[in-house]
């Protein structure tokens, strides 16, 4: 049943996003940009990854909150079970365990797609217990656990309320300002579990098969030097310096 949500629930995102993309207008396109921008660079890729993941850097607490809620504007799941998932990743990297390495029978469609709806016993009921226990003793997180898609809808709330009574600027505003920044987001962020342990460049001999992609890294605000970051994981700097494109 939960394999069927989530195949329906993605479905009905990138479906939202391709009807959106019918109705191009700069202006809303802009838009869409900022709630992806915000959603991925200081969201998921700086406070899931680096901060909450690999504790690479630390800030005031009052700026984690405000970071964590925008993180979960990409949709991408409580950040408990994202922090869990990608450590267990880390820990396992490209080996049995690992929750999406495209070694798996479905190769690059497992590591895109299919390890969140097939059956994966990598992700089972004691994944955060086993990989997150920091954030699943930590209050704040404890809710963002169970309503991590409140920020989405009260961003879906507010675009409502400034598109009314226009139907069709409702539509324009929602699609834009959720469908596409989510649809786009995750299929770029899934390109670092897929293609980046595919395709590409290595600089350090790790024991798995990630790279560095110039392209992913541009799209993902330097995660797609993947490479670098299993050979130090918990830098904080990697991926985002200029020499990193020589």
């Amino acid at each position: 049943l939960n394999a069927v949500i989530t195949a329906l629930f993605m479905l009905a995102f990138h479906a939202g996003a391709i009807y959106t993309l019918w109705h191009f207008e700069w202006t809303y396109f802009g838009f869409a940009v900022i709630v992806w921008w915000f959603a991925n660079c200081p969201g998921v890729g700086v406070t899931f990854h680096r901060l909450l993941t690999h504790r690479g850097f630390k800030i005031p607490r009052g700026l984690e909150i405000t970071l964590v809620i925008i993180s979960c504007l990409a949709l991408q799941g409580s950040p408990t079970l994202w922090v869990a998932t990608h450590r267990k990743h880390h820990q396992f990297v490209d080996q049995e365990k690992d929750p999406h390495t495209p070694r798996s029978k479905y190769g690059l469609a497992w590591a895109q797609w299919l390890w969140m709806i097939l059956p994966n016993p990598s992700v089972d009921n004691e994944i955060i217990q086993k990989f997150a226990k920091d954030l699943a003793k930590d209050k704040f997180h404890q809710v963002m656990h169970k309503i991590w898609w409140m920020p989405t809808i009260i961003l879906g709330a507010i675009l409502f309320a400034i598109g009314w009574p226009n139907f069709d600027e409702i539509i324009k505003l929602i699609g834009w300002g959720i469908f596409v920044p989510v649809a786009v987001g995750w299929e770029i962020t899934w390109m670092v579990n897929s293609i980046n342990h595919k395709y590409g460049s290595r600089r350090f001999e790790t024991e798995d098969d990630s790279t560095n992609n110039l392209i992913i890294a541009a799209l993902t605000f330097g995660e797609g030097w993947h490479n670098n970051h299993h050979r130090y994981p918990i830098s904080a700097r990697h991926g985002y310096t200029w020499f990193e494109i020589i």
